[in-house]
């Protein structure tokens, strides 16, 4: 799904990026991955995970911020962290994949955690408790 969604952004938008400063086109690109990644979490609030959806949507998401990484200009995008603190939309998606991927329950505190330390963390917890629902249903 995302090697498509990937390709169909490029056709799309890729005409563009010749034509425009390199600063306006992160602008530009920044937003509409940020639009892109906030239809797309409208879209798996309403899907269930099993094991192998949460790492196969693990992997997806690690695909769109590297594709996300490599079509901007400035060094200042180099990482995948400075990626996803730029567009917020696509950084809570990340960390949406990494909350669906714990083994257990009892280890999502232990998830939190960590991404919390590393001042990665933007979701509330009725909306952590909401994705979790997706992945370990009641």
């Amino acid at each position: 799904y995302m090697g498509n969604l990937c390709a169909l952004l490029d056709e799309l938008v890729q005409p563009l990026r010749q034509y425009l400063a390199p600063a306006l086109w992160d602008n530009l690109w920044i937003s509409i991955v940020g639009t892109t990644a906030k239809r797309l979490e409208t879209l798996l609030r309403k899907t269930n995970f099993t094991a192998l959806g949460s790492l196969a949507f693990d992997a997806d998401m690690r695909d769109f911020v590297a594709y996300t990484r490599d079509m901007l200009f400035s060094d200042q995008y180099a990482s995948n962290s400075a990626v996803t603190k730029a567009c917020t939309p696509l950084g809570r998606l990340t960390q949406m994949a990494k909350l669906l991927n714990v083994d257990e329950v009892e280890d999502v505190l232990d998830a939190i955690s960590s991404l919390k330390r590393k001042s990665n963390w933007d979701w509330k917890l009725e909306d952590a408790q909401t994705f979790l629902e997706l992945r370990f249903p009641e």
